[in-house]
């Protein structure tokens, strides 16, 4: 029988048929005064902090603590019984007060009911009390949930602080039990509602938030305690700062004082934390093996394994106030890690830090140095891949790399500067920007605007004919003179930095080697050397001279630009970036152009470089056997080669281009393959892992080009989108790696900066053709599978240089050194027990122009004699071997050229070489192949014109990215004059986890549950997805929808030997869904 069948009244009732008094008169009985309130309506009250002060040193009263209730299950009863004593004390005459905790609406609306009490035995107004009350719940919530919208925000906007998104520990929360909203995914739909992840909701007083109010001791101590909540973990490259808070956590959240934790052990989840975390080690992501460093707590503890291991880890110097590693040793060897995998930490051993007050920065910054992140799809490494564009953002080429370069200052019809960086960014892009520093659209200036003066067009590159040289139209190569440089600053770089770009790029300072007859020219010449200006044409030294300033002039120029740049973003509160795109030296050289290059890494204003080895660069036609012929990959990979040698020991950032079409008209086929030369030549240098995947994705996508054996233009064909695609999302991925080409490693080739002085005009007689003197060099152990390493002289200077390095090749027919000290420093190698090679005649007019070797101190008349002196040989050595010190010289009187010019004129050369080599390092090995393995890739290439026409099989199990089919297959067979890129399957590190190998669409977000995985993906519009997702479970469904929930056509294909499942449909900008069950 229910209360309304015996006549008894409902709680409810009772409730609302009492007489409440005043809020103001039932605190008047407890001794409260009406000023110590802060009213909520007539019968709600919050006591105020004077109250506290009033009464804090009062003696304290009795406590009765009501528990527990038996025997309901759920323990109803507790708020009924402590109403019901605190009315009995009063009725006794004792002044009682009641403390009950505020309900939730999730037990008020579940099992439980209400917690006002119950009969007469209830508080009033019982209806506020078991809502609303006076809303703290509710500001908890709006609290919480604006922190969960911040932190998703964040990631949307580009996630600079690298968030990882699995690793978001912060949830979302209401006052409401709602089971569904238990396990989430957020992020789907259109770009601007986020990234997706999984998500997960509590109810309002679980929250971290509700335990800080209750613990807080006032307002100041709420701000601190809200300050420290952790809400996600992040790889940004700073461990010191890993090291700081995991040491602050310790100390301050586990103690025994009332603000410590007060046993709620989650399963002894949180005492494991702190048992790890006190050895300075902690899981960051269990699914993995490896354990991130933090910071240990005592100076020596011993680790004791079942396997009857034990690790010591010591930490010297260790204290309260030295909570940063400085050094770090594993088992008596440096280690640099910020990570240990379980069997390191099984393996046993001597873990020993060193420890101090300051941060070490410099410690575990390497990128190969951070732990493993499994949000590796949710694009967290800064900035790793780019692309440069001239329009605003498009369906057909939102191309999905990290960042977009927006190219050009000047507003278009309809559409400003600022709307078009807007757009990009609207879409989730960071926005960088990038302009010439050698041409542009500069009409304002040319044409006086800018400045009133209208005589600019005089600044452009002429050459001997009077012919300005164009680079469209009335857009001239520029002579850059001061007042030019004023317009850049002032013009494109503040206008920059005011839309808030904070990278910035000038691309290709070139100064055509054939041009140096303008007037501006010659004033330049006039205030550089301070006698007038001679014609290039009229000797070697005139043209040395020449070119020298036009190095000058560019590196003037990025050197005042890029100054100012710097200086007006900190005005603004920005640390602008400030990259170069260029050519690589072995380009410019070959194409006859003058450009700063390496020098430009000295500079402090200069953050690194964008390698521009464009396809139609490594097309340059070459010398090799008597032949002149395309040779792309070899090319490719001397060009990228001197690129990475360029920076390797500055430090400075490099990215590598490549482009899937070229500027010349060629067929659609044609481009496939020279693409694939250049791209796996590229992957074949594995300590580089930023890439501009692709340059004017419009001309890409929206081009029209001819068709193989078709008399017609059309559109990129969809098999070559989807395998461009996938091979550019592989580099959204691809790792820094430890591992090297396959071949006899140690072998240089010297080049220098000097390499362009001396390509035009031609004099005496002497010709370098197709820039043979350096291909003579190089191609003869590149094309015998030999990785060639290309040194700069410019960086002989630092140790880095030569740490690897065992026989170094060098000539001066091509090349001068600009300095005496470059000379030292290879001596001193040499003595120490290096090789090198010395090729050449010394017979090049440009032995004999007016250098540090021929004046001064110095009475040279080549500057190969200053060098020999240092090694203690004669000054014109003939051909053969000489000993110095603990190394060797070689000495072959012929030029480079000729290895390469004369069929079979490499033999002599290459014989020496091979006895330089095995002097000092074992066999060399030769063959016609490079291979190389890169985290879970294959990069292979094999040569033609090789000593082997034999193909190289490679066996496992491979999805071939080169197909944009994505076929899992069990051998490739690599011919002469093709490429590989594959997948091996086998290299998967944990097979329990889902997850997408390689697709045509790059991944957004991604959930994975038991028995299911959901991921999103964005691509460009008008070209089909194909993907290959690994699953530890065959699926039985798979469901594609676009953003807006409505389903998709999609395919899908099991392949049961790799476990991968092939899915295919056509990619959407706006998102793509994919479910697997």
């Amino acid at each position: 029988m229910n209360k309304e069948e015996t006549g008894m009244k409902t709680d409810i009732q009772i409730a609302q048929e009492a007489e409440m008094k005043h809020i103001r008169e039932v605190a008047e009985g407890a001794g409260i005064a009406e000023d110590e309130l802060e009213f909520y309506g007539k019968y709600k009250a919050k006591l105020s902090d004077e109250l506290w002060e009033r009464i804090k040193d009062r003696e304290d009263g009795k406590l009765v603590l009501v528990t527990a209730i038996n025997p309901t299950p759920a323990g109803e009863g507790k708020t009924t019984i402590s109403v019901g004593l605190g009315q009995a004390f009063a009725k006794l005459g004792k002044k009682s007060v009641i403390a009950l905790r505020e309900p939730s609406l999730g037990p008020c609306f579940g099992i439980k009911g209400g917690a006002a009490g119950g009969g007469n035995a209830q508080v009033v107004p019982m209806e506020d009390l078991n809502l609303h009350f006076t809303g703290d719940f509710h500001a908890i919530t709006s609290a919480n949930n604006l922190l969960a919208a911040m932190l998703d925000n964040h990631i949307k906007q580009g996630n600079a602080l690298q968030i990882d998104t699995n690793q978001i520990v912060w949830k979302r929360c209401m006052d409401m039990n709602d089971r569904v909203l238990r396990n989430i995914v957020v992020g789907l739909g259109r770009p601007v509602d986020g990234v997706v992840r999984e998500d997960h909701f509590i109810i309002s007083v679980a929250s971290e938030i509700m335990a800080i109010l209750c613990l807080a001791d006032n307002m100041k101590d709420l701000k601190e305690r809200l300050s420290r909540i952790i809400v996600a973990y992040n790889y940004a490259g700073e461990p010191w700062k890993t090291q700081k808070w995991a040491r602050e956590v310790m100390r301050k959240l586990y103690n025994a004082g009332p603000d410590g934790y007060c046993g709620d052990e989650d399963q002894g989840q949180m005492s494991a934390w702190y048992v790890i975390s006190a050895m300075g080690l902690y899981a960051v992501c269990p699914g993995t093996d490896q354990y991130v460093i933090g910071s240990p707590l005592f100076p020596k503890m011993t680790i004791h394994f079942e396997n009857g291991k034990k690790l010591v880890i010591e930490a010297k110097n260790n204290a309260s106030d030295c909570p940063y590693i400085q050094s770090a040793k594993l088992n008596g060897k440096a280690f640099t890690r910020t990570w240990l995998t379980f069997d390191e930490l099984t393996g046993g051993g001597v873990l020993r830090y060193e420890m101090g007050k300051q941060p070490n920065k410099n410690w575990g910054i390497k990128p190969e140095d951070r732990p493993f992140s499994v949000s590796k799809h949710t694009g967290l490494k800064k900035e790793k891949t780019v692309f440069q564009t001239g329009g605003q953002w498009k369906k057909a080429t939102d191309v999905r790399a990290d960042a977009s370069i927006v190219y050009g200052v000047n507003d278009r019809p309809g559409m400003t500067f600022e709307q078009r960086v807007n757009s990009w960014r609207d879409r989730g892009y960071r926005t960088h920007f990038m302009t010439g520093i050698a041409w542009g659209e500069y009409q304002d200036y040319f044409l006086g605007q800018w400045d009133g003066k209208k005589n600019h067009l005089r600044e452009g590159q002429v050459t001997q004919a009077g012919d300005t040289i164009w680079h469209g139209h009335m857009v001239p190569y520029i002579v850059p003179s001061r007042e030019f440089i004023e317009y850049m600053k002032q013009k494109h770089v503040k206008r920059v930095i005011d839309a808030g770009i904070d990278a910035i790029y000038m691309e290709e300072p070139e100064f055509w080697a054939r041009a140096g007859y303008s007037d501006a020219f010659k004033e330049e010449w006039q205030a550089y050397y301070g006698f007038p200006w001679r014609a290039q044409h009229e000797s070697p030294e005139n043209t040395y001279l020449a070119n020298k300033l036009k190095y000058h002039l560019y590196y003037r120029a990025l050197d005042e630009v890029f100054t100012f740049a710097k200086a007006y973003g900190k005005s603004k509160g920005m640390d602008v970036r400030c990259y170069v795109p260029t050519h690589s030296l072995v380009n410019y050289a070959s194409w006859q152009i003058v450009s700063p290059e390496a020098s430009l890494a000295s500079l402090s204003c200069v953050d690194g470089y964008i390698a521009q080895v464009w396809t139609g660069t490594s097309r340059e036609a070459t010398f090799y056997n008597g032949e002149v012929r395309e040779r792309v990959f070899e090319n490719a990979f001397l060009e990228y080669g001197s690129m990475c040698s360029m920076t390797a020991p500055t430090g400075r950032k490099m990215f590598f281009l490549t482009d899937p079409i070229e500027d010349r008209q060629k067929d659609w086929l044609d481009y496939k393959l020279n693409y694939q030369a250049t791209f796996t030549a590229q992957l074949l240098y594995p300590t580089i892992a930023d890439y501009e995947v692709m340059p004017w994705p419009d001309r890409i996508y929206e081009g029209l080009y001819r068709v193989a054996g078709i008399d017609c233009r059309d559109r990129i064909p969809r098999h070559y989108s989807t395998q461009m695609q996938v091979m550019i999302n592989t580099l959204n991925d691809m790792p820094v790696s430890a591992d090297t080409v396959s071949g006899s490693h140690g072998i240089g080739v010297l080049m220098s900066n000097s390499l362009m002085f001396q390509r035009f005009p031609n004099h005496d007689g002497y010709d370098d053709p197709r820039f043979s003197n350096f291909y003579g060099q190089t191609l003869p152990l590149v094309k015998r599978g030999i990785p060639t390493e290309i040194v700069h002289i410019e960086n002989t200077g630092y140790p880095e240089t030569w740490k690897e390095l065992k026989v170094l090749v060098m000539s001066y027919s091509n090349m001068k050194p600009q300095e005496p000290a470059y000379h030292q420093y290879i001596a001193r190698w040499v003595k120490n027990g290096g090789v090198l090679v010395y090729c050449g005649k010394d017979i090049d007019p440009y032995q004999s122009v007016l250098e540090w070797w021929n004046t001064g101190k110095y009475r040279y008349s080549a500057p190969a004699q200053h060098l020999f002196k240092l090694l203690g040989m004669e000054q014109n050595p003939k051909d053969g071997s000489y000993r110095c010190g603990k190394g060797t010289v070689y000495v072959i009187r012929e030029e480079p050229k000729d290895f390469v010019m004369k069929k079979e004129g490499d033999k002599t050369y290459f014989n020496i070489i091979k006895e330089a080599y095995e002097k000092v390092a074992g066999k060399l090995t030769e063959k016609n192949n490079f291979y190389l393995e890169r985290g879970p890739y294959v990069i292979a290439a094999v040569m033609d014109e090789s000593v082997s026409d034999e193909p190289l099989k490679i066996e496992g199990c491979y999805i071939d990215l080169f197909d944009p089919e994505l076929p899992v297959i069990t051998e490739k067979n690599v011919k002469p004059g093709e490429q590989a890129f594959l997948y091996d399957v086998t290299k998967l590190t944990d097979t329990t986890q889902p997850m997408v190998l390689c697709g045509a669409s790059r991944i957004q977000g991604e959930v994975s549950k038991p028995d299911s995985y959901l991921f999103s993906v964005k691509s460009p519009a008008n070209t089909t997805n194909v993907s290959r997702v690994y699953l530890p479970w065959q699926p039985q469904e798979v469901k594609v929808t676009s953003a807006d929930g409505k389903a998709l056509l999609g395919t899908y294909e099991w392949d049961e030997k790799s476990h991968t499942c092939q899915l295919k449909f056509e990619n959407d900008p706006q998102g793509v869904i994919v479910e697997l069950k």
